[in-house]
């Protein structure tokens, strides 16, 4: 069964049915109870990412999860800034203000001719938690599991396979150019690789 296509609509939760059962969408895994009137929900992955250094310029700080303590260093965006894994446990990891942790979810996305776009739930967002520092929307034609840029405004306890986030998917307008860029087919949660030159991008995430 086929959709209307009008430029630049939402896509309803009956229409991204439609066109996850047409391969048109890509949600994998897919859980249909997690579908609403116009979205579908996204679950939170056990692993997330910090940057080793780059908190705070000129105060001095302690990450609980990290055993750090001193004055931090400045991140660089033209270079690779080291990271660290952490891990959400069972019984859930409490998140703390000043930190930018990267999540991932569990789900890998994807859309040929939509275009995605991820938002908090708005459960979440009442927490204080954003899922995103401004990168919310994707790409047509990328594919891979969406990185979260997460922050929170106080501390907070979060849970691995949490509905955190929301994608919605819009129509487009125009001939489709497909993404080809730094962060196709993503698995883990992707730093910034904004100092890779352009002639690195479109490398798979190893």
């Amino acid at each position: 069964m086929d959709i209307p296509r009008t430029s630049g609509a939402v896509v309803t939760g009956p229409g991204i049915e439609i066109l996850i059962e047409n391969e048109e969408i890509e949600i994998d895994p897919y859980e249909p109870e997690n579908v609403s009137s116009n979205s579908i929900d996204l679950r939170l992955h056990e692993m997330l990412r910090v940057y080793e250094v780059g908190y705070y310029k000129h105060r001095r700080f302690h990450d609980p999860h990290l055993g750090i303590a001193g004055s931090g260093p400045t991140l660089d965006m033209r270079e690779a800034n080291g990271t660290r894994d952490l891990e959400i446990p069972e019984e859930g990891l409490v998140l703390v203000p000043g930190v930018l942790y990267l999540g991932r979810t569990v789900e890998r996305v994807g859309a040929h001719r939509y275009v995605p776009w991820f938002d908090g739930r708005s459960s979440v967002g009442r927490l204080g938690i954003h899922v995103h520092c401004t990168a919310g929307r994707g790409d047509t034609g990328w594919f891979g599991t969406v990185t979260l840029e997460i922050h929170v405004v106080h501390p907070v306890r979060i849970y691995a396979g949490s509905r955190i986030c929301q994608a919605t998917f819009l129509t487009t307008v125009g001939k489709v150019r497909p993404y080809k860029g730094r962060y196709q087919d993503q698995v883990d949660p992707t730093a910034s690789r904004f100092h890779m030159p352009i002639s690195s991008q479109g490398k798979k995430e190893e």
